[in-house]
């Protein structure tokens, strides 16, 4: 059985990306310092922040040694003047707001050199590594999947998919291991209407082990049944149905139907395959809708099927303990009935940007508003609350000084009267 192995690459559920709004995105890109690594370190905007606010506070002790120097005050002056004029803060008004724009201003630069590149990581399919980020993972991107009747009313757009996976040609093969059965022992019947066909299989032969027999159909519709007789006393050791189509593209290429390769095996543990195995093979419709980048564009699709596979009698165990082992000799027919029926319902999955262009570039206005409007309330509290309370502790300290000095003054008058 090793020799067969189960397939299902006939759909994978999207993976749902744990941030869905561009503000948090952006944020927790553009605040947050991940440690994990050293490249994620370098890669936040915060790190190079820090080091631009570190070279700040480096200028604004030479700026006060060049305060205090009478001959450096020219230098004073036009530093100040070129500080000023960088001053986004305070509207030009501080020289100290100028040092602080320039850490802002990496902080502005990285919100939209960050957008242009989160945009492109749509769709998700098509998009590569976030490497500009510390989570590589990260996709602008975002997922809605729902289960609709398959009666219910299709848009325009949508019908051409449901047309094109009704069209697609599949293809059943199935393998009876472990088997005596060759090819000429085997033979495939359809029951249309009131009558049985003979189907001519595409192919059939026998695997090089010479165990396993393998016979392959196209069917000639989704909804089907079909009645396999193997003739003979042999046994089966098990069964691999394997249903299989073909990629296949619109003229416009805005559909595609996936490919189908789905293999599934029957057998039981430490027995044959039963005489009379049903088994029937649910497809389910998935469709996914790519929404454009743009607004208004173009959308595209893809369509796969869905196969499950569900097996009844694949054992004649409770036969044989109630009329005896000997009667698996006695049997002349082996039959396997396979059906193949369309689900009621299909899956709609819904592939949106999470951001586009537009919005980004708003968005990034707004970050940088917010940069320069939270530094600014900084600036005032510091303006209206702590340098008062600065300068209000100075001149207690001065008055403590002076009354301190005018005591020692007075002892020493005190004894020095006192000597003459």
């Amino acid at each position: 059985m090793s020799l067969y192995p189960i397939v299902d690459d006939s759909y994978t559920d999207p993976d749902v990306p744990s941030w869905d709004s561009f503000d948090d995105i952006l944020v927790n890109n553009a605040f947050v310092i991940n440690g994990n690594s050293g490249g994620c370190v370098v890669k936040s905007p915060m790190f190079w922040t820090c080091i631009v606010l570190g070279i700040c506070l480096i200028i604004l002790v030479i700026m006060g040694i060049l305060f205090h120097f009478p001959e450096s005050k020219s230098y004073f002056a036009r530093l100040r003047f070129i500080f000023q004029q960088a001053d986004l803060i305070g509207e030009g008004k501080m020289w100290i707001g100028g040092l602080v724009s320039f850490a802002i201003m990496i902080l502005i630069i990285y919100a939209f050199w960050f957008s242009l590149a989160f945009i492109k990581l749509y769709p998700i399919e098509e998009s590569e590594d976030a490497n500009f980020a510390c989570d590589t993972g990260l996709r602008n991107s975002k997922f809605t999947s729902t289960l609709r009747l398959l009666t219910s009313k299709k848009s325009d757009t949508d019908a051409p998919m449901f047309q094109m996976l009704d069209n697609q040609q599949l293809q059943l093969t199935v393998d009876f291991i472990q088997s005596g059965f060759i090819c000429d022992d085997i033979h495939v019947h359809e029951y249309v209407g009131f009558q049985w066909i003979h189907l001519k299989p595409n192919r059939c032969f026998r695997q090089e082990d010479n165990a396993t027999s393998t016979i392959s159909f196209d069917l000639h519709d989704h909804q089907m049944g079909l009645t396999f007789d193997l003739a003979g006393n042999c046994y089966i050791g098990g069964a691999r149905l394997c249903l299989t189509a073909s990629k296949t593209l619109s003229h416009d290429t805005f559909y595609t139907t996936q490919p189908v390769i789905f293999c599934q095996i029957i057998s039981n543990t430490n027995e044959t395959l039963g005489k009379d195995v049903r088994v029937t093979i649910e497809l389910t419709k998935a469709i996914n809708r790519t929404e454009s980048l743009d607004e208004g564009g173009q959308r595209t699709y893809s369509g796969v099927w869905i196969p499950r596979l569900i097996a009844e009698g694949t054992s004649d165990k409770m036969i044989y303990d109630e009329y005896g082992s000997s009667i698996r000799y006695l049997t002349i027919v082996h039959r396997m009935q396979v059906t193949l029926k369309e689900a009621s319902f299909f899956i709609m999955n819904i592939q949106e940007p999470i951001t586009r262009k537009g919005e980004a570039i708003f968005k990034d206005i707004l970050f940088s508003s917010m940069c320069l409007e939270f530094c600014a309330i900084t600036f005032l509290l510091f303006k209206l609350a702590i340098l008062p309370l600065l300068k209000r502790l100075h001149r207690k300290l001065h008055q403590y000084d002076f009354c301190k000095k005018r005591f020692k003054q007075q002892n020493l008058d005190e004894t020095t009267l006192a000597k003459i």
